[in-house]
């Protein structure tokens, strides 16, 4: 558990401190191309959410943020996950929330600095490094949960085994293995309502004979 502490702490300050040195080196709305007309560095002040989106709304991104972080850590305290890729998406997602939160507590407003301006048509958001953490977490969570989905998908239709032609699931009956004779099962075919002495040797005629059969030589006393 500590470990992951530590991967937070280091992604929130690593988001404070690219966040500080865009401040330190930009005026609002200034750019600093680092590859030309692919990336640059562009300081902006946003009130909204990630990417800029619903700008205006300082205090509902406040209280749905510190919800879900809180939720996040109530779920890692109590269930503790021993999933390492949940526990990396659950990692940047608290980090990059706690990272843009600081923002709007200390200064009203994110700054963000990323602006991939390759693809002016297509992507015209700027963002930060707490962003790219929530995007990033995000994405591995839901990775997991159809991952997870897949393997429970699997382990039911192993678990259910193969069935047969009648649908017992029994599946076929390998070969050499015995297989009951249906005149013999539940008892002798020929004697079904006997008890199995009668059935082997037949029943005691009380002079020790099998079968009621006297033995030879034996007969009536004259």
């Amino acid at each position: 558990m500590i470990i992951w502490l530590i991967i937070a702490a280091v992604l929130v300050a690593a988001d404070q401190l690219t966040k500080y040195l865009t401040v330190a080196n930009l005026e609002p709305g200034e750019s600093a191309e680092l590859i030309k007309g692919v990336f640059r560095f562009t300081y902006i002040r946003n009130e909204g959410a990630a990417f800029g989106i619903l700008a205006d709304h300082r205090w509902v991104f406040l209280v749905l943020s510190t919800a879900a972080i809180a939720g996040i850590v109530y779920f890692v305290l109590r269930y503790r996950p021993k999933s390492r890729l949940v526990m990396t998406s659950l990692t940047l997602i608290v980090a990059g929330g706690i990272g843009n939160m600081i923002d709007r507590v200390r200064l009203g407003y994110v700054i963000d600095f990323l602006d991939f301006c390759a693809f002016p048509k297509l992507w015209k958001w700027i963002f930060n490094v707490a962003d790219s953490c929530v995007v990033i977490g995000s994405g591995l969570l839901f990775l997991y949960l159809i991952l997870d989905l897949i393997k429970a998908n699997r382990e039911s239709k192993n678990s259910s085994g193969p069935e047969d032609g009648n649908g017992t699931g029994d599946g076929p009956v390998p070969a050499g293995s015995a297989q009951p004779d249906p005149d013999t099962e539940g008892g002798d075919g020929d004697c079904p309502d006997q008890g199995a002495e009668d059935c082997e040797g037949g029943s005691d005629d009380g002079d020790g004979s099998p079968g009621g059969e006297k033995e030879p030589g034996a007969g009536s006393s004259d």
